[in-house]
């Protein structure tokens, strides 16, 4: 397993992407309260590896961050550190304004552009988007309705899988503080660090 930060290997062709995925941590802090980091953007593609072994590349879409593993999990593995490394680092230098900084780079804007094509092409197979793809049935339900009788069972339906799609997003969210032992008084989040900068206004 290998990973790296800034300015990764060539950019990949569309053929080689593997998948799009949201990435969030959370980062505890010194005080023993915790960071909800902002949700980053990872593009996963097939890559050869160090050594030349088959394996999958991650880049980070926001900071540029590269990491590579034999398969998309352990790519993810590598890249957590470089993210939660880079977050610590600025937050304990205060450096907010670097963090502004950092992602109005436009290096990455080739990899951006394989991430929206990949969107586009795979949006008819129902790519994991939770929230886009509950706005996008029930506006495929609403105008059923408005063509068919006795469509309602379909809008009922649709309504049950949002609320089950909802609610695992909630579970989801409870096991990430089930597993960092996280209390509404520890959790801060990044415009609170903001707030503190006279620097930034929000």
């Amino acid at each position: 397993m290998n990973s790296h930060e800034r300015r990764g290997n060539s950019i990949p062709t569309l053929e080689m992407l593997d998948s799009i995925q949201a990435f969030q941590r959370v980062l505890p802090l010194k005080d023993g309260k915790v960071l909800y980091l902002p949700m980053l953007h990872v593009l996963y593609y097939r890559q050869i590896g160090p050594y030349g072994e088959r394996g999958i590349g991650a880049a980070c879409l926001e900071f540029g961050f590269f990491a590579w593993g034999e398969n998309r999990q352990s790519a993810e593995e590598c890249l957590e550190p470089l993210v939660l490394s880079y977050f610590r680092r600025r937050i304990e230098n205060k450096e907010f304004r670097e963090i502004l900084n950092d992602v109005s780079d436009d290096f990455m804007e080739p990899y951006w552009a394989l991430y929206r094509q990949f969107s586009i092409l795979h949006a008819s197979f129902d790519v994991p988007a939770p929230y886009t793809a509950i706005i996008e049935e029930l506006r495929r339900i609403s105008e059923e309705l408005k063509q068919k009788e006795g469509a309602v069972d379909d809008l009922n339906a649709a309504l049950i899988g949002t609320e089950s799609a909802l609610k695992a997003i909630l579970v989801e969210n409870s096991m990430l503080r089930k597993q960092h032992k996280i209390e509404d008084k520890t959790v801060i989040g990044i415009p609170d660090l903001f707030a503190a900068d006279n620097t930034i206004s929000l």
